[in-house]
């Protein structure tokens, strides 16, 4: 039976006789990551990168306020155009493309 580890280092016997789940596919997942993806690729960051690279300049839409695009939905008009840049990459050439895409071009550069 083993438990948590103490400060010390040795497991501690679980009161209850339960046992953790081991399986050797997750030994390489890191369990205690702090880091969640909602604080990786929030809707306001995945705006500002999707300005940062000039697709708000080629999205077409037009904004309820143009003197506000904000308040307008920017922010969601962006968010969708990139998933829809996603789904169409997984679409036309794979998840796979899809995936090293969302990798290399969004994960990448938000710093994750």
């Amino acid at each position: 039976m083993v438990g948590p580890a103490s400060a010390q280092g040795s497991p501690i016997p679980d009161p209850f006789g339960r046992e953790p789940f081991h399986h050797s596919a997750l030994d390489n997942v890191d369990k205690l990551n702090t880091r969640q993806p909602h604080g990786v690729a929030s809707k306001e960051r995945l705006a500002k990168l999707a300005i940062d690279v000039g697709l708000a300049e080629v999205t077409r839409w037009k904004p309820r306020m143009p003197e506000n695009l904000e308040s307008s939905g920017l922010t969601a008009v962006l968010n969708t155009s990139l998933f829809a840049i996603v789904g169409a990459i997984s679409l036309q050439h794979g998840a796979e493309a899809a995936q090293q895409v969302v990798r290399e071009k969004i994960l990448r550069r938000l710093g994750a």
